[in-house]
């Protein structure tokens, strides 16, 4: 299997200003570019948005997230397959970046906030 990567690049409140919608507490599914296995998706957020990056991976695939928020309070979670709420990465405590190899498959969600 090839690996998965998510690269989150400037993901930012209100310096990015060229960017045309704020998020409020949405979901996007994350799609790579045929051949690619990788994508950067920069968005902005503000207050208590948050949004939820949906990427499917399977067992023993590596995943590595790089998140680069232009706002220091600015944090993303990492959460399994299956809708639970306790997280495999907490980028608060943890940092801005997850590498890791999946021990299951299915939907994984790299939820970004502020603290």
């Amino acid at each position: 299997m090839k690996p998965a990567s998510l690269l989150c690049a400037s993901v930012a409140v209100a310096a990015l200003a060229s960017l045309p919608a704020l998020a409020r507490d949405k979901t996007e599914q994350v799609h790579f570019k045929s051949g690619h296995s990788s994508a950067t998706i920069s968005e902005k957020i503000k207050g208590d948005d948050t949004i939820d990056y949906m990427l499917k991976a399977g067992e023993g695939q590596a995943m590595s997230i790089q998140f680069s928020p232009d706002n220091q309070s600015c944090y993303f979670n990492l959460y399994p397959p299956g809708g639970g709420n306790e997280a495999i990465h907490i980028g608060s405590t943890s940092g801005n970046e997850f590498a890791g190899t999946l021990s299951v498959s299915g939907s994984y969600r790299a939820q970004v906030y502020l603290y």
